[in-house]
């Protein structure tokens, strides 16, 4: 038969380690809740702005304090965890024309964004229109060429819309960011390499081969050249 005081060691050390892991997690939780009560405080000043007749939906100080708890909940429960999300939802609220409060429901939904017609992207790139936002851009410096050089329409449109979908996820996880971009390039990328000088071409050149040759892609057309020009200074 086992030794019990070993046993009763061994749960014990199970039961400690369980009330750490338990602590862990409620402080985990507690952290999660407080960061989520912050974004809501700051959400609920700038939604104010944007609804005149926001007090109907709020008769008391004590009402407004639940619905602030409410969104806080369903944002959790949503994952709304970053600023792009926020910036969504805010961006359609602005739009709007009712001047009545939005159900959390409604808010939740615009965090998503306007669904993206990946498409229109694409023939937006070929006619060389204005991209629409960071994640659009980032998909045509990554793939125009072959695009547009070396792929049939049919297989360009699917690379297309594979790099769109994830830069457009990148964006909602935080991990691209929309920027500034300088009046050249709101035109269209083409348009700012029409007049660019010989030396930012080059640099424009060489950060794109980095990214390629850090994803495993091909050098092919001005990529190549350049990187041979490079290899033999």
């Amino acid at each position: 038969m086992k030794d019990m005081k070993a046993v009763m060691a061994k749960m014990q050390s199970n039961m400690a380690a369980t009330t750490a892991d338990n602590q862990q997690k409620e402080l985990l939780k507690q952290q999660v809740s407080a960061n989520a009560k912050s974004v809501i405080d700051d959400l609920f000043t700038e939604l104010k702005s944007c609804y005149p007749a926001w007090k109907q939906a709020f008769d008391s100080r004590e009402a407004w304090n639940a619905a602030k708890k409410t969104w806080t909940k369903a944002f959790i429960e949503n994952n709304i965890s970053n600023e792009w999300q926020i910036a969504e939802g805010l961006a359609a609220a602005r739009k709007g024309v009712n001047p009545f409060w939005p159900s959390v429901g409604q808010f939740i939904n615009w965090c998503d964004g306007p669904d993206i017609d990946t498409d229109e992207a694409f023939n937006r790139m070929i006619s060389r229109k204005p991209y629409n936002g960071v994640a659009e851009f980032e998909t045509r410096q990554e793939c125009s060429f072959r695009c547009k050089q070396q792929l049939p329409e049919d297989k360009a449109r699917a690379l297309f819309k594979k790099i769109l979908l994830r830069n457009i996820q990148r964006v909602k996880n935080g991990d691209l960011h929309e920027r500034e971009i300088i009046k050249e390039q709101i035109a269209s990328p083409e348009v700012f390499r029409e007049t660019e000088t010989p030396e930012v071409r080059n640099a424009r050149l060489d950060l794109q081969i980095v990214r390629m040759l850090s994803a495993g892609t091909p050098l092919r057309g001005p990529f190549k050249k350049r990187y041979n020009e490079t290899k033999g200074k």
